[in-house]
């Protein structure tokens, strides 16, 4: 019966991480050190690797989807949406200001930056730029101390771009209350 399920569920861990060869070497943590082969995978995934577990039928409680809404102090807002059921895994980024805005989706490393333009027939102007996302990364995932960047690594560079003026534990707090707001159902307020 399991086997018939696998091989119609869309988060068979078998056709992500075996036949698809997503996530890499992070998948294969708890055989490192041991030949790669797809029967080693596969027993690995039976037995003692986390990510070979039923979506299903694991303990595993993460929302599979949110949005939050965060107002800073200076009154600028932000609105954070997370789908966990998407066809196309990755993260969005659209930032929105006075004086223009950037968009991009992180895994294609690049954004687009438009500013508004009030010349005749046109309405604003717009510029690509290569953030290089994946090419800064590569080489902390490699690294021992990078090891916990292996997840979220490609989504988590481009957000680092916008972080370089904030406390990289405010994020963090900002994630705890989000999460806290959605249990309790409430507004949740951070205090310095």
């Amino acid at each position: 019966m399991i086997a018939r399920i696998e091989e119609t569920c869309n988060y068979s861990c078998k056709k992500y991480y075996i036949e698809q060869g997503l996530q890499g070497a992070y998948a294969w943590e708890p055989i490192e050190g041991q030949d790669q082969t797809e029967e080693n995978k596969l027993r690995s995934m039976r037995e003692d690797n986390p990510l070979g577990r039923c979506v299903w039928q694991c303990d595993n409680n993460v929302v599979d989807h949110q949005t939050a809404i965060i107002e800073f102090a200076d009154g600028s807002t932000a609105s954070h949406n997370m789908n966990g059921g998407t066809s196309r895994p990755g993260r969005s980024i659209h930032l929105i200001g006075e004086t223009g805005e950037i968009e991009g989706y992180m895994e294609d490393g690049e954004f687009v930056v438009r500013h508004p333009n009030a010349h005749a027939a046109h309405t604003y102007s717009e510029e690509k730029v290569d953030i290089n996302v994946f090419q800064g990364y590569a080489r902390r995932w490699r690294s021992e101390a990078g090891r916990r960047f292996r997840r979220h690594a490609p989504g988590q560079a481009a957000l680092d771009f916008l972080d370089q003026s904030r406390r990289l534990d405010l994020r963090h707090l900002t994630g705890f209350a989000a999460d806290r707001a959605r249990i309790q159902h409430s507004c949740v307020d951070i205090v310095e």
